[in-house]
């Protein structure tokens, strides 16, 4: 999985395929780039509001261990 941050840095993370999606679209046979929503809490906004700082739920994480993000506005979808 591939997260892309506010300032376009591919950031590697690692898990099994249930954990980035419940659906079952992460299959094997599935094709791929798959577009998939994560669970992330929003922690902050930049003074422009085009970029915000949101941190992984359920122990996603970084290959380097981080869980804290700075993305785009438009990146994060609210439920």
């Amino acid at each position: 999985m591939v997260l892309v941050d506010a300032d376009g840095v591919r950031v590697t993370l690692l898990d099994k395929a249930p954990v980035f999606d419940g659906t079952g679209r992460l299959a094997p046979d599935a094709a791929y780039p798959q577009d998939i929503v994560l669970d992330c809490r929003v922690c902050g906004a930049e003074d422009d509001g085009g970029r915000v700082v949101v941190e992984l739920e359920h122990g996603v994480e970084s290959v380097d261990g981080r869980t804290s993000f700075t993305v785009a506005a438009e990146q994060v979808v609210r439920e």
